[in-house]
């Protein structure tokens, strides 16, 4: 009757091996797919277990339905306790955006997160990956802090002080005092080559001797490495 049912008996009850043949090679490719999906979601799974970047895995309605042991100190809970729960950033496939989390009584963490599209469990998915950046930032505000203090030190300094960028020699920046000394107005918003203060500013030596443009402290100091100190020229 089973065979009859599922038509592998002819209109005139022959016997269809043709039909059984298929039904067997096609029974045989499904249990094939399904165990390569049931191992690809499990290297898929380890690696999100072991991985030391904050990584959940979310259903279309942005629901939690799987978050790696890194994610309790990031999301702020236990795994069992995110499973379950809505996920309340966004969604936005393929960028980088960076969030601000921040738990009650917790200093801010700050973390970049990226979402990729995947396949959890035969059913389109989400997954999202956060990974903690507030090293970076604090980082970022201390050399921020740097610049600032750098920038009223020089503007404070009573004698000309020039920086200029490594191995192109362009002037990056001068305090008033420099300012002063040059016959032209000098624009901050772009840099200027080196030579251009030089010929503004030619030095010469105290016995009157011309010092050549590969004999300035700051080229010297540019291409070898040599530190001056308290050395006198003229302008």
């Amino acid at each position: 009757e089973n065979a009859e049912d599922v038509g592998l008996f002819g209109g005139k009850g022959e016997f269809n091996a043709t039909l059984l043949s298929y039904s067997i090679r096609y029974s045989r490719e499904r249990m094939v797919a399904s165990r390569a999906i049931r191992e690809s979601e499990a290297r898929l799974r380890h690696v999100i277990e072991k991985n030391s970047d904050s990584m959940v895995v979310l259903d279309r309605e942005g629901i939690i339905r799987f978050a790696n042991p890194a994610s309790e100190r990031i999301l702020g809970m236990p795994t069992v306790d995110l499973v379950g729960r809505p996920f309340d950033f966004p969604l936005d496939t393929g960028e980088n955006i960076e969030l601000t989390i921040s738990w009650s009584g917790d200093r801010p963490i700050y973390v970049e997160m990226r979402v990729v599209e995947i396949d959890w469990q035969g059913e389109p998915a989400y997954l999202a990956s956060l990974r903690d950046i507030t090293p970076r930032k604090k980082m970022e505000a201390l050399l921020r802090a740097s610049e600032r203090l750098l920038k009223f030190a020089m503007e404070q300094a009573p004698i000309p002080v020039v920086v200029a960028s490594v191995p192109d020699l362009m002037i990056t920046r001068v305090n008033t005092a420099a300012k002063e000394l040059s016959i032209d107005q000098w624009d901050e918003r772009s840099a200027h080559p080196l030579a251009r203060f030089y010929d503004h500013w030619p030095l010469y030596s105290p016995d009157g001797s011309v010092l050549e443009y590969d004999q300035l402290p700051l080229t010297r100091a540019i291409f070898s490495g040599e530190f001056t100190k308290n050395r006198e020229m003229c302008i």
